[in-house]
């Protein structure tokens, strides 16, 4: 069977126009329409492309538009797609009813025990005689687009009532208000019970387990499971969109959840191997690097599949050579030191050894050389206050400088060897979520200070 397809000709959007509207413009509707946009040559991130699905989503954001500002009653009468004469591009027609403005009556607040009346409303943060704003309502109870929101359904759900739910109820419309009840069924505290991880085939299970933040026993906490979802990502051992918690064996009853964390590992080591000529030689380089090492099964010979993995330290060695300098390091870093406590150990090691070469030839003067040798540890520890998403980092470096009959004003001297040693002290907090790489959410940042010796007023005296 052979099958001839026409794609024929890939077609743009040159117009959207509204009708009905009065309160908002056309261009504050077309802005309302995040995927179909008009031609526009300003625009470059946004193809005005027609996708029938992000069409109608966008057909449903015009109406949430609407009822951002008041308007309950806005909705999209028509909407038609049409050639224009020439049959070179679409046009689109949108017919729209505003209805009236609405305002927020009265609120109360029904069958809530658990929390009063002035705490809810505090919350729900909507007072009386504020325009009614049906999307922003529905965000305080419950929003969607935000696991970790700070909405009336997460504030009973962070405190143990997985069972809890919470409808908004118009139950009086006078003129241009709307009165409403937040009705509340708190039902029964529930309880982790049993909590499993599957998909780890090369991570060992206690690597991923000292980082939940659910733990049997513990009361339900919808906070503390977005916050293991974020902490398995961070582990960089993992594909974080495809961390997944599946909630089994739910007994209300019983007041009992299961979890199954669902993971799927990715490749967490990287080889480097380049070549290159340039300035006169032949540059090479050798990088290895194990993000998921395993040092204490490293004197097993059935661990090496094909090295020991699965214990989340990081190993790294890098070699880089030419004919006028050599650079080897080799670091390693180990998360949970002692796998009681998230205490980070690490470690360092490098030399580099560089000729003299002034660029002019090809040559290099093997005699004229200057050394460097370099040695870091430093440990590194999350903090409970003021949250733990701080932690506090301290290092001890050394670097000894050798320098033989090399004369270029890098150094006072060109004969001899000089010592540094420094303290380094850290701060930093990082809750970006859940993608290391690609975060979506939150933030990071450090501050760091670096403290050496006057080694030159002591040797001297000066």
């Amino acid at each position: 069977m052979l099958v001839n397809i026409d794609k024929g000709d890939k077609l743009k959007i040159s117009k959207i126009r509204f009708d009905g509207n009065e309160k908002f413009s056309d261009k504050k509707l077309r802005s309302a329409m995040k995927n179909t946009k008009q031609i526009n040559p300003i625009r470059i991130f946004k193809a005005s492309k027609f996708i029938k699905d992000k069409y109608q989503e966008d057909l449903t954001s015009i109406v949430a538009k609407y009822k951002e500002k008041g308007y309950r009653d806005a909705r999209v009468v028509t909407d038609s797609v049409f050639l224009n004469a020439k049959k070179t591009k679409l046009a689109i027609n949108v017919k729209v009813e505003e209805g009236r403005k609405y305002y927020f009556g009265n609120i109360k607040f029904l069958g809530n025990s658990v929390y009063s009346d002035q705490l809810l409303g505090r919350v729900l943060g909507i007072k009386k005689g504020e325009t009614y704003n049906g999307v922003l309502l529905e965000k305080r109870i419950a929003d969607k687009t935000k696991p970790d929101s700070e909405d009336l359904t997460n504030l009973y759900q962070n405190n143990g009532y997985l069972f809890s739910n919470i409808n908004a109820v118009e139950v009086k419309t006078a003129n241009d208000t709307i009165d409403f009840e937040i009705r509340v069924t708190e039902g029964p505290v529930a309880y982790f019970n049993n909590i499993t991880v599957v998909g780890n085939d090369k991570t060992n299970d206690r690597v991923i387990y000292r980082e939940l933040r659910t733990k049997p026993g513990q009361k339900y906490s919808k906070e503390d499971l977005v916050r293991t979802i974020r902490e398995i990502g961070q582990l960089g051992f993992f594909d974080p969109e495809a961390i997944d918690p599946k909630f089994k064996n739910v007994d209300p009853a019983a007041g009992t959840v299961d979890i199954e964390y669902n993971v799927v590992e990715k490749g967490s080591s990287q080889i480097e191997l380049q070549g290159g000529y340039g300035g006169g030689g032949f540059i090479g380089t050798l990088g290895l690097s194990f993000n998921n090492f395993s040092a204490r099964n490293m004197f097993k010979k059935e661990a090496y599949k094909p090295l020991p993995m699965g214990d989340g330290q990081k190993v790294a060695l890098r070699l880089q050579a030419s004919s006028f300098f050599q650079t080897y390091s080799l670091s390693f870093s180990e998360p949970w030191l002692g796998g009681k406590k998230p205490i980070q150990f690490s470690t360092s090691l490098s030399h580099s050894k560089q000729f003299l070469y002034t660029g002019r030839s090809t040559n290099v003067d093997r005699s004229k050389s200057f050394n460097i040798t370099s040695l870091s540890v430093g440990y590194a520890k999350r903090l409970t206050v003021p949250d733990d998403f701080f932690v506090f980092s301290n290092s001890v470096s050394f670097q000894y400088y050798d320098l033989n009959n090399y004369n270029t004003g890098l150094f006072t001297f060109g004969d001899g060897a000089s010592r540094n040693l420094a303290f380094t002290l850290g701060l930093s907090r990082n809750n970006k979520g859940v993608n290391p790489i690609y975060p979506t959410y939150r933030s990071e940042f450090s501050f760091s200070a670096k403290f050496t010796l006057p080694y030159s007023a002591i040797v001297t005296g000066k």
